[in-house]
């Protein structure tokens, strides 16, 4: 048998070994007094994900899973059928329409002069309320980006990607109005607003230098008193690095707190300036989700440096990628604990895109490498959040002894800067 299909056998019998695993409803034998919410953003194989969360879940849990538009023009929702297997899952299962900017999406169909980005969103909305009747439950924006941030132009790296139309915040605003309001007669609807991991990842070189240009976007009392109530979640994406975290030899709390550092920096930076942000970190404690990289690339992945992925660098074998999630995990759940006033204890969010990139692994050993970080992301939630549970429960799920925070990665380094969020000078 290849040495592969060894190791694949005995972590998929390590994760059967979890107790109570079955179909029951998530909130089943439980009083729930308040839900935690899961915002999950997907771009592929929506279906390993779905059967693992529903197989596994976690009590008084809601999940909302966004679902990629149609490929070929990213101003329309994908057909009916993978919302209504979202649904299907159960009564805490709700499926999201996501709303693209870049490519063929609603930033194109602005700039060809189809409508002003208020009708975007008007335009978004009727298209959800008549291709998906009763079945895509809210939106999510992807994304507020570099431009949003800096209220300003793109650059020319970015043209040269395709990326042409700057997403001011004048514009975001009207987008997310006409997103919010719909056509007339139309309910009004909340929904998720992506900021963009693009340029604010863990590694980039000038750390100093972006939280100077964050500091006046948080200072725009104006924007986000806007948002307050149009946007019920703000996912802020963070996505770590391997390169920079499994330190061999550090230990699980040195690991927790260095991402703390970077997951919660935007969060960070929003309490410190005090009266100087006291809008924006109003509106974060109500709609504030750190965006981890849970469910990124499975097997090989990009490089966020040079930015071939947005999800940070996950060249790892599987087995360190799935303990390389549960310690995000961990660390997510950890810091909620610790900032009991506020609703994050009760929300997380995380991307869901895995590939096979080159060199390709074989197509059974990644079929199976998905599967087993579908399941590791379900058992990690379940005993890490909902009632009676603990931040521990991510790494050891009650009744086993397989301990997932033990992530380790040669020649990995720890980005000591991040701390500087905490302060607003």
């Amino acid at each position: 048998m290849p040495k592969y299909r060894v190791i694949l056998a005995l972590l998929i019998a390590a994760l059967a070994a979890g107790p109570g695993v079955g179909t029951a409803s998530a909130t089943s034998g439980t009083e729930c007094v308040r839900s935690v919410e899961v915002v999950i953003w997907t771009a592929n194989r929506h279906r390993d994900l779905m059967r693992a969360l529903a197989a596994n879940p976690a009590p008084c849990t809601e999940y909302w899973i966004s679902v990629p538009p149609e490929e070929s023009d990213k101003t329309m929702p994908r057909a009916a059928g993978v919302y209504r297997q979202i649904r299907n899952l159960g009564p805490n299962f709700h499926p999201m329409v996501e709303v693209t900017l870049a490519g063929t999406g609603w930033a194109s169909w602005v700039a060809a002069g189809n409508g002003t980005w208020f009708e975007a969103g008007v335009e978004m909305r009727r298209r959800m309320t008549f291709l998906l009747p009763d079945l895509g439950e809210t939106w999510l924006l992807n994304e507020f980006d570099r431009t949003t941030r800096i209220d300003g132009a793109r650059t020319q790296a970015e043209i040269d990607r395709g990326l042409t139309v700057p997403y001011t915040r004048a514009a975001m605003k009207e987008l997310v109005r006409g997103l919010y309001e719909g056509a007339p007669r139309m309910e009004p609807l909340p929904g998720a607003v992506e900021i963009g991991v693009a340029f604010g990842h863990q590694n980039l070189p000038d750390i100093l230098g972006y939280k100077a240009e964050l500091k006046p976007y948080l200072q725009d009392a104006g924007f986000w008193s806007f948002m307050r109530g149009k946007v019920r979640w703000l996912l802020h994406e963070a996505y770590a690095d391997t390169r920079n975290h499994g330190v061999p030899g550090s230990t699980l709390e040195e690991r927790r707190s260095h991402l703390e550092d970077y997951v919660f920096h935007l969060r960070e930076l929003a309490r410190a300036g005090g009266r100087h942000t006291t809008t924006v970190d109003r509106f974060l404690n109500d709609t504030f989700v750190p965006f981890i990289n849970g469910g990124g690339y499975v097997g090989l992945g990009g490089d966020a440096f040079d930015f071939v992925s947005g999800h940070g660098n996950t060249e790892v074998p599987v087995d360190q990628m799935m303990k390389f999630a549960t310690e995000q995990i961990y660390s997510v759940r950890h810091y909620a604990k610790t900032h009991r006033g506020e609703p994050l204890a009760k929300k997380i969010g995380f991307s869901w895109q895995p590939q096979n990139r080159v060199p390709a692994l074989p197509s059974v050993e990644f079929e199976a490498n998905v599967e087993l970080q579908a399941a590791r992301l379900a058992e990690a939630f379940r005993w890490a959040y909902g009632p009676g549970s603990t931040p521990e429960g991510a790494c050891v799920a009650p009744g086993t002894v397989v301990d997932w925070c033990t992530s380790e990665r040669a020649g990995a380094f720890f980005i000591e800067i991040w701390p500087a969020f905490r302060s607003w000078k």
